[in-house]
């Protein structure tokens, strides 16, 4: 199943696909990487401000935007000229960024709110106040949904409104999210759990046990929902028309985020300095 394991900084953390390759960000080396889909092959990298942690990465209105967790910003790249061309100023402690509905969603854990920026005024144009410490998006059903590191409980939000809505888990640190076509998937390191939600009802519909830390996991190109065990060298797939764990996956030490692209999932060492590029 491994097809490459690429050199990367140290803890690259999330993935996104564009421009004819995965965008990696590195946590501990405060840059961003271009991983050519092709050849295998990382770019030089996009060094950002100095402790700046940068994690999540988002793709949308020409450019790459990335969440710089240490300098509460969310940092905007030019993918022509591989270089930061401007840091937007959101709340305390960005974990992820989405790009939907033409805007730009910051979650701001520490704040207890979300922000919301216009891509072309490169502004904040809202800021929708959650509880809990925001943390990973998904997109679904109209909606963004944004995941809590501190709560028992995941929001829905209306982007014609910018009205959250609370949706009940019932067990703690539902941080991280991933979507199928009509569900909702919960991944908990701290609560080493999956859960799935129906959309239509916004209710829990069912709740596996998976120990290791499942965290930000993704729709494989096989069907599969691939959950990252953050506390191992593993990823799990689940199989959602069972809802049961279908087998583990060997990765590189403590993958945290996941993403799918190119025909492959990939898999950012977070404990370690390469991505694995995986394939069903």
């Amino acid at each position: 199943m491994v097809v490459a394991k690429v050199k990367t900084g140290l803890a690259p953390c999330a993935a996104v696909p564009a421009y004819g390759g995965m965008w990696i960000t590195n946590y501990s080396s405060d840059s961003v990487q271009k991983i050519d889909a092709r050849t295998n092959r990382a770019s030089k990298p996009i060094k950002l401000a100095p402790a700046a942690q940068p994690c999540g990465i988002a793709v949308g209105a020409g450019a790459i935007w990335v969440d710089a967790f240490g300098a509460g910003t969310i940092d905007k790249i030019d993918p022509k000229r591989m270089r930061k061309v401007r840091s937007i100023r959101v709340g305390d402690g960005p974990f992820d960024v989405w790009f939907a509905f033409g805007s730009v969603w910051s979650s701001d854990n520490r704040s207890g709110q979300v922000s919301r920026i216009d891509p072309r005024t490169n502004r904040v144009v809202k800021r929708i106040k959650v509880a809990g410490g925001a943390a990973g998006f998904e997109t679904l059903d109209g909606s963004l949904w944004v995941g809590t590191t501190n709560g028992t409980w995941i929001y829905r939000i209306d982007p014609a409104t910018n009205r959250a809505t609370k949706v009940e888990v019932g067990r703690p640190s539902p941080a991280w999210l991933a979507a199928t076509g009509d569900a909702i998937w919960i991944g908990s390191p701290q609560g080493n759990y999956v859960s799935r939600v129906d959309p239509k009802t916004n209710e829990v519909v069912a709740t596996i046990d998976v120990p290791g830390g499942p965290a930000d996991g993704a729709l494989g190109p096989d069907g599969l929902v691939w959950f990252p065990l953050l506390n191992g060298d593993a990823i799990v797939r689940v199989d959602p028309a069972t809802n049961t764990v279908r087998d583990k996956v060997r990765s590189g030490p403590g993958p945290f985020v996941l993403k799918a692209g190119f025909g492959d999932v990939w898999a950012p060492s977070y404990k370690g300095a390469d991505v694995w590029r995986l394939r069903p």
